[in-house]
C-alpha cells in the first residue's frame, strides 16, 4: 500500500512555544489532537474555541501554553474570572468522571460476538469519543492556569499582599484533596507497615497484597498506551526503599488552608487554585487509568488485525477503525515501524496530519556552571536541601538516581516514581506553579525550583547543589569532576 512522504512541519504562529516532552503513543497523540477541535470544546465546555497550532514531535509538545487570547475570550466571555474558571473546573471534573465510568463499564472480550467486528468497533468508538471530550483540558489547562495566576496576582496586589506574590503563590497551589499519586504512596506505606508484622515477605498474604497494589495503581507508571504495569517484584522493591527514613506523606486535604485572612473577593480565587492543583495531575492520571481498563479491548483489536499491541498503538483511531471494518490492516507495517522510531503529528488550522519528525536532543549543553555560580527559577515548594545533582532526561533513567541526590530534569512525570521518592529536591527546566514537580514536591514536602529554563544544560550530574525552594535559587557548591 503506497504512502506519500510526510511534509515538513509549518512554522509555528506567534505565541506557540515548546512546553514539555512526554513519551506517548501515536494513538494517544491523535486522540488528544482530535479532542482539541472545535466540536469537542462546544460539547464539553460550551465554548467556541480551537487551538490554531499544536505539535507533538517525538513526544515534544508545542502550543500556545501561556496567554492565548482566543481561549481567554472564549472562556471569559461576559463572566468574571472566578465564574469562568469554576465552569472550567466543573467541565473538567465531568469529563474525567465520565471517562472513569465508561472505561469501567466495558464488557470483557468474551461478552462480544467474536464473528461480529461491528461490536468491537462500536465499543471503541464510544470509548474514544468519551476520551476525546476529556482531552479538551489537556492543553488549555495551562491557559486557564495563566488566567488564574494573573487574576490572583492582581487581587493580591490590590490588597498589598506582596509577600504571597514573592513566594510564587505557593500557598494557594496545594491540592484540595488526595490525588492518585498521594493515594498510591499512602497505600504503599500501609503495605510496608503490614510487611513489618509478617515473618517473611514471601508469604502468600504479602504476595497477594503486592498484586492488588500493582493492579490498583500500576496505571500510574504506564501512561498513554505505553509500557507495562509494575510487577510484584517492582512494588516490593519500592516498598523496601520507602522504609529507609522517607518523611511521612501526609494528606494534603487534612488541615487545609481556610484562607480566612484573605479579603472576601480573593478567597474564591484561592479556593479555585486548590482545585486546579488537584486536577493538574488527576486529569492525566484518569486518562492512564482508563487506558489500563481498556487494555483488553486494545488486545482484542490487535489480535483481530494480527499486529502486536505496540504496533496497534502506532496507528490512529481512524486507521484502527477502518482496519477492523475492512477486516485487514490498512497501514503498511513498514509505516508502523517508522512511526515507532519517531513521528510528528500536529493540529494545524483545523487539520490533523503527520509531518516529518525532528529531534530535540541537546547537542550543546551550554556553559556548565562553576562553583559559586547561581541558577535562578521559581520557588515552587519551600525549604532548603543540599546534595549532588543527578541530571535525567526521561523516566527510563530514574533508577540511576540515588537517595539524597537532587533531581535535575526538564519536567517531572509520575513514571519517575523511584527518583521522586529518593530525591532530596527537584529542579526543572520547565513548568509553572501548578506543574507536576511543584505539586508533588509540596505533597512530599521537598524543596523545588521550577522554570529555570536551562538547568539540564548548565548543571552536570555530580555537581554539589544548594537548592532553595523559597527564593528559587540553585547554587553550585562544587562542580563535578567529570
Amino acid at each position: 500500500m503506497p504512502t506519500s512522504p510526510s511534509p515538513p512541519l509549518p512554522n509555528a504562529p506567534s505565541g506557540v512555544r515548546y512546553a514539555l516532552t512526554v513519551p506517548q503513543s501515536v494513538l494517544f497523540a491523535e486522540l488528544s489532537l482530535d479532542g482539541n477541535r472545535r466540536w469537542s470544546f462546544a460539547e464539553a465546555m460550551q465554548i467556541d474555541y480551537e487551538p490554531s497550532f499544536v505539535a507533538i514531535d517525538n513526544g515534544a509538545m508545542s502550543w500556545n501554553c501561556d496567554d492565548d487570547p482566543d481561549f481567554s475570550r472564549a472562556l471569559l466571555a461576559t463572566e468574571s474570572p472566578v465564574l469562568a474558571l469554576t465552569r472550567f473546573l466543573h467541565a473538567m471534573s465531568a469529563t474525567a468522571r465520565n471517562l472513569e465510568y465508561v472505561s469501567r463499564a466495558y464488557p470483557p472480550p468474551s461478552n462480544r460476538r467474536p464473528a461480529v467486528a461491528a461490536d468491537l468497533k462500536e465499543d471503541l468508538q464510544f470509548y474514544w469519543r468519551t476520551y476525546k471530550l476529556h482531552m479538551t483540558n489537556l492543553f488549555t489547562f495551562w491557559n486557564a492556569e495563566y488566567i488564574l495566576s494573573a487574576a490572583l496576582t492582581e487581587a493580591l496586589t490590590k490588597y498589598g499582599k506582596h509577600d504571597e506574590i514573592r513566594n510564587g503563590l505557593a500557598r494557594f497551589f496545594k491540592p484540595a484533596q488526595d490525588n492518585y499519586f498521594a493515594l498510591e504512596r499512602r497505600q504503599l506505606r500501609r503495605l510496608v507497615s503490614r510487611f513489618s508484622a509478617l515473618t517473611t515477605r514471601d508469604s502468600s498474604v504479602t504476595q497477594e497484597a503486592l498484586r492488588e497494589h500493582s493492579n490498583l495503581f500500576g496505571f500510574l507508571l504506564a501512561p498513554f498506551n505505553l509500557g507495562s504495569p509494575p510487577s510484584t517484584d517492582d512494588v516490593l522493591r519500592r516498598a523496601s526503599e520507602l522504609t529507609d527514613g522517607d518523611a511521612e506523606l501526609t494528606s494534603p486535604s487534612m488541615g487545609r488552608d481556610t484562607f480566612d485572612d484573605l479579603p472576601p473577593d480573593v478567597r474564591p480565587l484561592a479556593l479555585c487554585a486548590e482545585q486546579f492543583a488537584f486536577w493538574k495531575s488527576e486529569r492525566l492520571d484518569v486518562m492512564s487509568l482508563a487506558d489500563s481498563r481498556a487494555q483488553p479491548m486494545f488486545e482484542e483489536a490487535a489480535d483481530r488485525l494480527r499486529v502486536t499491541l505496540d504496533q496497534l498503538f502506532t496507528m490512529t483511531s481512524t486507521e484502527i477503525l477502518a482496519s477492523i471494518d475492512l477486516g485487514d490492516l490498512q497501514v503498511p507495517t513498514t509505516v508502523l515501524a517508522e512511526r515507532a522510531a519517531g513521528y510528528c503529528l500536529a493540529l494545524v488550522d483545523g487539520e490533523i496530519a503527520f509531518y516529518q519528525p525532528t529531534s530535540r536532543q541537546i547537542t550543546d549543553r551550554g556553559k556548565v556552571l562553576a562553583a559559586g555560580e547561581t541558577l535562578e527559577g521559581i520557588g515552587a515548594s519551600p525549604g532548603q536541601a543540599n546534595g549532588p545533582a543527578r541530571v535525567l532526561f526521561g523516566p527510563e533513567e530514574s533508577h540511576s538516581l540515588q537517595r539524597g541526590e537532587v533531581l535535575v530534569t526538564t519536567m517531572t512525570r509520575p513514571e519517575m516514581g523511584a527518583a521522586l521518592d529518593h530525591a532530596a529536591a527537584f529542579v526543572t527546566d520547565e513548568g509553572g506553579l501548578m506543574c507536576h514537580a511543584a505539586i508533588i514536591a509540596r505533597e512530599m514536602r521537598k524543596p523545588c525550583v521550577i522554570g529555570t529554563g536551562t538547568a539540564t544544560r548548565h548543571l552536570a550530574t555530580g555537581d554539589r547543589l544548594a537548592v532553595n525552594g523559597d527564593s528559587g535559587k540553585v547554587v553550585v557548591l562544587g562542580a563535578s569532576q567529570s
